[in-house]
């Protein structure tokens, strides 16, 4: 196994056929891997017991490739997975392991079991060879630890399932059968999840007819917390208003894709672009920006309020990565995003969603354009409302017109 596949592998992160584990697994009770302490029968049972589940999750899965268990390998949200290390005294024989499994599993199972070394770190690589798909599903032939008899274990994107009857019926499913490669429906949804391509938000919006015409915050506190409190924000009701005006004229959505075809589509994700309707990018993220305080440095909210609504950092055209709630669909299926958007209107009332749903399974990104709409006037408001507002805390409490459930 060379450098650049496991690399790759890295790369890639977690799902229907890569796996990491930090901790390695626990095979013999003289293992040091728990501590260096002899482990209690049932607790060893149990710890190794998952290495058996692991190996029945990923060879029941639907895949078009071989799978790969990497141990001594750290997860990283965002970026590549990082290799640690494996100490010597939790290096196993293959054999050992190989013998295992096939004492625990009705049908014989392939797979190699290698240490490898990588930038200076010793890991240990499971590979189970694509090939043995058509010989599902594989069972354990008893009760072993969390592993339960004749129950069938699968990799569902990165989380190990219990196969329900829909997904045995699709590993049942006959080989020479046509599939229907519908390509998968993308709807936003309102607030009782109906799912529809444009998507009309009603809410009142507000605005400053001039932000730099608002006054200096003056320091309101008594002689002690002025002598000894933290610089006053002269800017205050300027930023305030401001942020004030980012959560009053944005709108959470949800996007959900549904698998229409009768093809298992997995590591599914979506990517999106928010754009104005004469092509310009619009702010969309998965967070409000904080507010301003009264007293002290501003420095970080201002670098937050301005990496918001700066359309340099975010060009049209360029996609965003969102992760589905769920990264592998079963015909039928149904899934949302992990983290809903908030699209920023400003001064449009219409913003366009384009998306792109990837999956292992689609030969090609299936692409679309959705479209949300506010239907609300403007509020034109006056220091005064911006005071009441600030003073109450009405502002942090807002809804900021959510339009789906949590």
């Amino acid at each position: 196994m060379n450098e650049d596949l496991i690399t790759t592998l890295l790369e890639q992160g977690e799902g229907a056929t890569v796996d990491y584990k930090e901790e390695p697994y626990v095979i013999s009770r003289e293992s040091t891997s728990i501590g260096g302490k002899k482990l209690d029968p049932k607790y060893f049972e149990r710890k190794k017991s998952e290495l058996l589940k692991d190996i029945l999750a990923m060879v029941n899965a639907f895949r078009e490739h071989d799978s790969h268990i990497l141990v001594g390998v750290r997860e990283r949200p965002g970026q590549s997975a990082e290799a640690i290390g494996i100490d010597r005294d939790a290096i196993h024989d293959e054999a050992d392991i190989q013998q295992f499994v096939s004492t625990h599993v009705e049908k014989t199972i392939v797979f190699e079991y290698k240490h490898v070394q990588y930038r200076g770190q010793t890991i240990a690589v499971l590979r189970i060879p694509f090939e043995q798909l058509a010989a599902r599903p594989f069972l354990s032939r008893n009760d072993y630890g969390i592993v339960n008899k004749g129950v069938t274990y699968i990799r569902q994107g990165s989380h190990t399932d219990i196969a329900d009857s829909d997904t045995l019926r699709a590993m049942f499913a006959p080989k020479n059968a046509a599939p229907t490669h519908a390509p998968p429906q993308v709807s936003l949804l309102d607030r009782d999840r109906n799912r529809t391509q444009h998507l009309l938000i009603p809410f009142r919006r507000m605005r400053f007819p001039d932000l730099q015409s608002l006054p200096d915050f003056t320091d309101q506190r008594g002689w002690l917390g002025k002598k000894f409190g933290s610089r006053v924000n002269s800017d205050y009701w300027r930023e305030f208003a401001a942020c004030a005006s980012i959560s009053l004229n944005s709108a959470w959505i949800d996007l959900e894709i549904i698998n229409t075809s009768d093809v298992y589509l997995t590591e599914c994700t979506v990517q999106i672009a928010v754009t104005t309707p004469d092509g310009r990018p619009a702010p969309a993220h998965n967070y409000m920006p904080r507010e301003p305080t009264r007293y002290g440095e501003q420095q970080r909210w201002r670098k937050d309020y301005g990496d918001f609504l700066d359309s340099q950092k975010h060009p049209a055209g360029d996609w965003k990565t969102k992760e589905l709630s769920a990264r592998s669909l079963r015909p039928g299926d149904k899934s949302g995003l992990n983290n809903r958007l908030l699209l920023y209107f400003g001064e449009h009332e219409h913003l366009n969603v384009q998306y792109k749903v990837l999956a292992k399974e689609l030969s090609y990104p299936v692409e679309g354009i959705l479209v949300a709409s506010i239907s609300g006037a403007f509020d034109d408001w006056t220091l005064e409302k911006l005071k009441s507002h600030a003073s109450s805390d009405q502002l942090e409490r807002a809804p900021r017109h959510v339009v789906t459930s949590p």
